[in-house]
């Protein structure tokens, strides 16, 4: 039997535009389970330990030198970002993203009408891979109501057997790579529309570093 497991992830919330949170953006990471990812995550919890981190990557509170990293300086904070990345590259898994831009609807229900058919027309346009499986687990932490209430609307429309799976970040790495995910998107649209602040580009040295080592790993993973 096949099973899929999909991780998904959120950035942003469904209130009304406001200029520091633009951008609502969910990620869909899959792993197709017959694939066994057991020795890049042994090898990332050895990276992880060499660095006296615990297991979990946060990658949000490593840009913005939040806890538990706030008392770790730029280089520190890149080396486990790095591990994560090389993690990403190893590991056979694809992802997409969902972006709405708040500027421009900036109605919540809009914005739940949008992304429903933003999720709708990519399985749509997917059916043959999808029903390649015969069990879709969906892995998210319930984070906000609305994306919950989408997911399961939408996901068994188009999904054979769908589970619905509660998670917190510190069980799953590919939990914590739908993170990664989610943030990457907002820093490539950020820089699409040049309005990358100063601690953006203080923390990756500029947009050459930005663009060639954590935006291009994600290109290889883009779900086609």
């Amino acid at each position: 039997m096949k099973e899929l497991s999909v991780f998904i992830d959120e950035s942003g919330d469904f209130g009304n535009f406001e200029p520091h949170c633009r951008y609502y953006i969910v990620s869909f990471v899959f792993h197709d389970q017959a694939v066994d990812i057991s020795s890049q995550v042994s090898v990332l919890d050895q990276k992880l330990d060499n660095l006296n981190i615990d297991h979990v990557v946060h990658t949000g509170p490593i840009l913005r030198r939040e806890p538990p990293y706030n008392h770790l300086q730029i280089q520190e904070r890149k080396r486990i970002l790095n591990a994560f990345v090389a993690f990403l590259r190893h590991v056979d898994v694809s992802c997409v993203c969902f972006l709405v831009d708040k500027k421009y609807i900036n109605d919540p229900m809009k914005l739940i009408s949008d992304l429903s058919r933003q999720i709708s027309q990519f399985l749509q346009q997917h059916t043959s891979f999808f029903h390649s499986f015969n069990v879709v687990k969906v892995y998210y932490d319930n984070g906000q109501t609305e994306l919950t209430k989408i997911l399961a609307s939408v996901l068994p429309i188009y999904l054979n057997n769908v589970v619905f799976n509660k998670v917190s970040p510190k069980d799953y790495k590919l939990f914590q790579a739908a993170d990664y995910v989610c943030t990457f998107r907002l820093l490539k649209e950020k820089l699409d529309k040049d309005c990358l602040t100063k601690s953006d580009l203080k923390f990756f040295s500029g947009k050459r570093e930005l663009k060639k080592t954590y935006l291009a790993p994600l290109l290889t993973k883009t779900f086609l």
